[in-house]
């Protein structure tokens, strides 16, 4: 995967999950402690996705 289509994906990521905590938190209206926690999982989610998305690029390999 190309270095630019990464970070399209990474912004594509990111809004995505923005949206995702604005639409719960102004349609369901959870507790504050339940906001905390959609978040912090909303947040790993998005970082296992950034971490998927940079593990897609080949390394390169070092021949001797």
């Amino acid at each position: 995967m190309s270095t630019a289509l990464q970070w399209v994906a990474k912004a594509a990521t990111t809004a995505l999950s923005v949206l995702v905590l604005v639409l719960v938190r102004t349609l369901a209206g959870p507790p504050y402690w339940a906001e905390l926690l959609l978040t912090a999982a909303v947040t790993a989610a998005g970082a296992w996705v950034w971490s998927r998305i940079d593990g897609a690029e080949p390394r390169a390999t070092t021949r001797h």
